[in-house]
């Protein structure tokens, strides 16, 4: 069997979970061929992969209408040419002008180009479709004919493990002045709760009178567009600032953690994932996303300042909880493994 996907890789973005997934299929399926089209700048060992064939495509984005033409026009000739069996569709729109069987994998929120997609969905060639999270398609109605559904979860920390406790000392030492420290992630899409978060660990710090510290990962901004006057902070002192570096760096500090702050409903999935791998504690915003997600590993909080405090307290307070999380979280841990998530893909690949 020929199995094709087309990936891209973007410059600065996190783990490429398709590419991670397919080539791990390559290497351990090399029975069968594997065709992987790209674009950008890929990592090593995708295109060094002896069981998969890498091709670099040349694709126009701009303006928005040719990159449809290329996948209307050049997407099916090149997969007719490799004579392929199976077309592992990655991308976030459904293409129906595919004559090769596809598995749609979805690794976020799928839509459709417009409503004549829509209404074809159940007519075009589907072997299966997979997805990270059910979360994607749930209210999507599909009718009964409709491809199995396989949710393959997020395979985001292969080879990620708790830190020793020597390298929770040493960065705790370098980040934290060797206190614990709670962490943060700050992106331009939610720097405005960045002073919610301050004005949590106000609070927690007002009732516990603990040297625990804050440390604030910044990702593409600076703390000045967040918060303005930072300067003006009463415990600025015992907040760390630090902008990612990569993401070496990111783990790096999500392992030494004392309990990992999510403040946004979208965009810190995979990096509570890694906090988990770390058996770190995990605090997360009450939505029903990461209920399905994290289930029982995790606390829940609201949006205000106090609900996030409260959460913060609770697992600062009771050891028993934070082993608890630790010890819940490890169903969730195998779920999300590279080889579960790859037999997960597998099973839609092949199934009839």
């Amino acid at each position: 069997m020929i199995i094709a996907a087309l990936l891209h890789f973007n410059p600065g973005s996190k783990t490429n979970i398709e590419a991670v997934m397919l080539s791990h299929l390559a290497n351990q399926y090399p029975a069968h061929q594997f065709v992987f089209f790209y674009t950008g700048t890929p990592p090593l060992y995708f295109t060094n992969n002896n069981h998969a064939r890498t091709i670099q495509v040349a694709i126009k984005t701009q303006p928005d209408y040719m990159y449809c033409i290329w996948s209307r026009f050049s997407l099916p000739r090149l997969l007719k040419k490799y004579k392929a069996d199976v077309f592992v569709n990655c991308n976030s729109f459904v293409n129906t002008y595919i004559q090769t069987p596809q598995v749609l994998f979805f690794t976020k929120q799928f839509l459709f180009k417009n409503k004549k997609q829509a209404g074809t969905f159940s007519h075009f060639k589907k072997r299966g479709i997979a997805v990270t999270e059910n979360y994607f398609i749930e209210n999507m109605k599909l009718a009964d004919r409709e491809p199995q559904i396989f949710e393959t979860g997020y395979p985001v920390a292969e080879g990620f493990t708790a830190a020793s406790w020597q390298e929770k000392l040493s960065i705790k030492t370098e980040f934290a002045a060797g206190h614990d420290f709670f962490i943060c992630l700050i992106h331009l899409q939610n720097k405005n709760q960045a002073i919610t978060i301050l004005k949590a660990f106000s609070i927690f710090k007002k009732r516990q009178k603990s040297a625990i510290r804050l440390v604030l990962l910044l990702k593409g901004i600076h703390i000045e567009e967040a918060v303005p006057e930072f300067h003006l902070y009463k415990y600025r002192q015992e907040v760390n600032i630090q902008q990612e570096i990569n993401e070496a760096h990111t783990r790096r500090l999500l392992a030494a953690a004392f309990a990992f702050i999510a403040i946004s409903h979208d965009l810190e999935i995979t990096d509570a994932l890694l906090a988990l791998h770390a058996n770190v504690p995990i605090i997360l915003p009450d939505t029903e996303r990461f209920h399905k997600l994290c289930k029982d590993a995790a606390i829940y909080c609201g949006n205000e300042e106090k609900s996030i405090a409260e959460g913060m307290m609770e697992i600062y307070k009771n050891e028993l909880l934070q082993h608890t999380l630790i010890e819940n979280a490890q169903e969730i841990i195998s779920f999300h493994s590279l080889a579960a998530s790859t037999n997960k893909l597998w099973e839609a690949i092949v199934k009839n």
